[in-house]
C-alpha cells in the first residue's frame, strides 16, 4: 500500500491523520481546527519528495483537552517509544523526541501509518494524559534521543514505572 497526499477534507477525517507534502499546510491547518472541535489528536504525517524513503510523523494532543498544562503519564510515553523502537525504521541522523503532549519521529514511509494510528488512538484511551491538579510535579520529561539512545531511554522509563 502507497501512502499519498490527503486532498479533500474527509479524508483526514477517514483516516484518523493528515497527509500532507512538505510546506502545504492548508488542508493540515483545517483538520487541526476539527480536533480541537472534536477533542482528538492532532496526527500529521509530512511527506518529502517522490523518492524519499521517510516521512515525518506529529501528534499534538493538546485537542484533546485543550488545556496546555496536561502531559502524557510516563507509561503512555514508554509505550510510544517502545512502539516506535520496535516496529520501525527511523531516518538515520533525525532525533525521536516524545515531549508533554507531542510526539515527533521521522519514519520509514512503510510504517508510518501503523505507527501513526496506534499513537493515535494509545493517547485518546482513558487515563493516558493527566490535566492541572493531577499532573505530578517529576512528570516533566521531555524525551529526545537517537536511534541509538532509545533503548537505554525505555530502560529507564521501565525501571522509573516499575518503582511506583
Amino acid at each position: 500500500m502507497t501512502i499519498s497526499v490527503h486532498r479533500s477534507p474527509k479524508e483526514p477525517l477517514d483516516a484518523g491523520y493528515v497527509v500532507i507534502k512538505d510546506g502545504d499546510y492548508i488542508l493540515s491547518n483545517q483538520y487541526w481546527g476539527w480536533c480541537c472541535r472534536n477533542n482528538v489528536p492532532f496526527v500529521r504525517i509530512t511527506l518529502g519528495t517522490a523518492r524519499s524513503r521517510y516521512a515525518h510523523l506529529f501528534m499534538d494532543a493538546y485537542p484533546i483537552t485543550g488545556v496546555s498544562q496536561c502531559r502524557m503519564l510516563p507509561e503512555t510515553k514508554c509505550k510510544i517509544l517502545t512502539a516506535i523502537a520496535a516496529c520501525c525504521s527511523l531516518k538515520p541522523g533525525r532525533d525521536i523526541q516524545v515531549g508533554h503532549l507531542i510526539v515527533d519521529v521521522f519514519v520509514d514511509i512503510k510504517e508510518i501509518e501503523a505507527l501513526a494510528t496506534y499513537i493515535r488512538g494509545l493517547v485518546q484511551s482513558d487515563g493516558a494524559i493527566v490535566c492541572n491538579h493531577d499532573v505530578d510535579p517529576d512528570n516533566v520529561s521531555i524525551v529526545k534521543c537517537t536511534k541509538r539512545e532509545l533503548p537505554d531511554v525505555i530502560q529507564g522509563f521501565q525501571e522509573f514505572l516499575a518503582r511506583e
